[in-house]
């Protein structure tokens, strides 16, 4: 902490936190605004890996086997204050700005991504009494992304975002040692821009804009009251009432919810519980194995709420003082899910309803997790199996299949040894099955009238049959600790991604026709040229291992 005499004699004592490193960097200041009334904090981060992956990129340049890593970097910026306006009131402000960027080039095809948040909320507490206070909270958010490409003189934008508008009001009443009551109202404006696209050609023969716009408001009311039955038993339990408007539609759902927690015994637990959740905004994502362009569209005249019913069941024991194994199972059934009709028109579709098509679906799985807390050696490993289905009767002949984020497996490892008091060795690893997605399995070529050309059009596999390759990585590191008249500090070094596995991003579809136009001087492709295609799915990864060292200090 530091203490700044101030020109009027007053001091104000600042404190901070912060890290300077080979891949990014940070720092974190708080202080007092006045003393004993208010104070703020603020934080920043950045990396800049990119500025290694491209040496990389230059150090191959040359190498046909060598496939070149995307530049990626990202920035954020956190900001909050509080300020005491008496004995029963107290303001808080806080502010979110993050943006992640993403180019990646290779011959004729290139592309720019770009994706963010900024956020703003103001809340007042109120204290009414040592039994009921209220938080009176309003927010804004605005997210966006917009992903270009180009495919030769060809360039097309793809963007969608959301900003929304809230006020919640929320109250927590004590009556007595037993029960925690909560109940509270919201309100929130959404303003949807989906399926924003515009395209042109530099020979001016293709060009094109479309997009929605939709705006809806969302409430909701609720209940909840969480029971101390006695020293073994504890209830959770409650009622929300929710609604959306839209496209002169209204939408309304109750949603019920229920938990319970019984101690066997001062080592062994057990809980249950039951939820019923609506959604009014639906994540549509188009399944192929290429850049994340899900798009976020509201419950309107054709498309209505998502809903779940889900159970969940399970066990914490604690082995000694040591350690804590915990499993748990769930089932969850979903009503009234939402996917893209095969052969959708996803751009260019200012209706884009009309390309939905309605089902069910489930997901199940179980959970395990042990942790060693004490001691110079501890660590937690974590692995979940699940199943995640989607059945439509317009998909595959009504045949269920896996949704885009079923994964089998999904396992981690984290492991942190203390050798003194001055040095820490960590060392994690992570894996999971890939996604399931929907790839080329093939081409037919037309050839248009006149010679003017050819048309290339793709085969698929059935609906989420092919699987992206799993991903998996270790990150391993050594921290040295000092201690300073001002703080402490430290020094990491670092290895992410140790094994330099090749962990798939996104997987496009590549062709030589560029190359043989260019070898017959420019002339379209042509029947005779067809044996010669090829067609190549190449991956795209992210980073390669990447050593860094960061020191780090407080103050």
């Amino acid at each position: 902490m530091i203490d700044v005499r101030l020109k009027d004699g007053n001091r104000k004592k600042f404190s901070g936190t912060g890290g300077l490193g080979l891949v990014a960097s940070r720092l974190t200041l708080e202080g007092p605004i006045v003393e004993d009334k208010g104070s703020f904090i603020v934080s920043g981060r950045r990396t800049y890996v990119d500025v290694i992956t491209r040496q990389v990129n230059r150090a191959n340049e040359g190498n046909e086997n060598y496939n070149p890593i995307p530049d990626y970097y990202f920035y954020d910026l956190n900001m909050k204050a509080n300020y005491d306006l008496g004995e029963n009131d107290r303001i808080f402000l806080s502010g979110y700005l993050g943006r992640d960027f993403f180019t990646f080039g290779n011959g004729d095809f290139n592309v720019n991504f770009d994706w963010g948040n900024t956020t703003t909320t103001a809340r007042w507490n109120h204290v009414f009494n040592p039994q009921l206070f209220m938080n009176t909270t309003v927010t804004y958010s605005d997210y966006d992304y917009t992903l270009s490409n180009k495919f030769g003189d060809f360039a097309f934008e793809l963007g969608s975002g959301i900003e929304d508008q809230a006020a919640k009001v929320d109250f927590s009443y004590t009556p007595n040692n037993d029960h925690f009551i909560q109940f509270g109202v919201s309100s929130t404006y959404h303003k949807f821009d989906i399926g924003r696209a515009n395209a042109d050609s530099e020979s001016g023969v293709i060009e094109f804009s479309s997009g929605q716009k939709h705006y809806a408001w969302e409430f909701g009311a609720y209940v909840a009251d969480e029971w101390e039955v006695n020293e073994k038993l504890k209830l959770d339990f409650g009622l929300r009432a929710s609604g959306f408007y839209n496209d002169e539609k209204f939408y309304y759902g109750l949603e019920p919810r229920f938990a319970s927690k019984y101690s066997v015994s001062e080592n062994v637990s057990v809980k249950a519980s039951y939820a019923r959740m609506y959604q009014y905004i639906h994540l549509v994502s188009n399944s192929g194995a290429s850049l994340p362009t899900d798009i976020w569209y509201p419950s309107d005249q054709v498309v209505a709420p998502q809903f779940s019913d889900q159970v969940a069941a399970g066990v914490s024991i604690a082995l000694g003082e040591n350690y804590l194994l915990s499993n748990e199972v769930y089932y969850k059934w979903l009503g009234n899910q939402v996917d893209f009709k095969d052969n959708a028109n996803l751009f260019l579709n200012d209706k884009l309803n009309e390309e939905f098509v309605f089902g069910k679906g489930w997901a199940y799985g179980n959970e395990i997790y042990i942790e060693k807390k004490n001691g110079k050696f501890t660590g937690w490993v974590g692995y979940t199996l699940s199943w995640s289905w989607r059945q439509f009767e317009d998909i595959l002949d009504g045949e269920a299949f896996p949704y885009r984020n079923d994964r089998r497996h999904d396992a981690s490892v984290v492991t942190m040894y203390e050798i003194n008091s001055r040095f820490t060795v960590t060392a994690s690893w992570v894996y999971s099955t890939g996604n399931a997605s929907t790839v080329p399995e093939g081409y037919f070529i037309v050839q248009k009238p006149q010679g003017e050309g050819i048309t290339i059009v793709p085969t698929y596999v059935p609906r989420n049959s092919y699987r992206v390759p799993a991903y998996h990585r270790m990150d391993i590191g050594f921290v040295w600790n000092f201690k300073h008249k001002w703080g402490k500090s430290d020094l990491t070094f670092s290895a992410y991604n140790a094994y330099n596995r090749k962990n798939p991003y996104f997987i496009y579809v590549d062709d030589n026709r560029q190359d043989i136009i260019d070898a017959n001087d420019g002339q379209p492709l042509g029947a005779d040229d067809f044996s010669e295609l090829e067609f190549t799915p190449t991956q795209v990864s992210l980073f390669p291992i990447i050593p860094s060292v960061t020191w780090n200090f407080s103050f």
